[in-house]
């Protein structure tokens, strides 16, 4: 159903993130609700029958939001164009490829942000966002006007318990490895 309704056809235009996690995690609950509520009232376990119930969601949602992923990943079709300025008049697709271009090296845009997450602040995320102008070919410079981008996102996580010194230099490892 989600291969027909929202990847061939796209004909429910939806976020990626709903139908991916959210759709799966809410619709996981109607089985259990449905055939596995009557059996988990009858079980006189010491554990509350809500954590049967969210074990039994977990179990069923997880792999679910796993499948639809793969789903989307493994039938989306890979769109050949000529030159980038095909990409407009050609159908939404999710992946493309192009026959012609220009990468202009001399306008790239790169971003870097770094971020404390984990319950305690315990990783450090850095991440650095490169963006570059696909031209059609390397006279288009002069338009300067640039609707086609590219963009690029890197990652690398570390400890936030290591020192000043020690994060700068991951940071300094990270940023100027070229590995990005």
């Amino acid at each position: 159903m989600h291969w027909l309704l929202f990847i061939q056809t796209n004909f429910i235009p939806l976020e990626e993130s709903l139908l991916t996690v959210v759709f799966p995690l809410l619709l996981s609950w109607i089985p259990i609700y449905l055939w596995l509520n009557p059996s988990i009232k009858l079980l006189n376990l010491s554990c509350s029958h809500l954590t049967l119930r969210v074990v039994a969601w977990l179990v069923i949602g997880l792999p679910t939001i796993f499948a639809q992923d793969y789903l989307v990943k493994a039938t989306s079709k890979l769109t050949q164009l000529d030159n980038i300025t095909l990409f407009e008049k050609s159908a939404p697709k999710k992946y493309y490829s192009l026959d012609h271009y220009y990468i202009d090296k001399t306008r790239i845009g790169i971003k870097h942000t770094t971020t404390s997450t984990g319950r305690r602040n315990e990783t450090l995320d850095l991440c650095i966002y490169v963006t570059l102008p696909i031209l059609t070919n390397w006279t288009d410079i002069a338009k300067r006007e640039y609707p086609y981008w590219l963009g690029k996102k890197y990652t690398k996580t570390i400890s936030n318990r290591l020192s000043d010194q020690e994060k700068e230099f991951k940071w300094n490892a990270f940023y100027w490895a070229g590995n990005y």
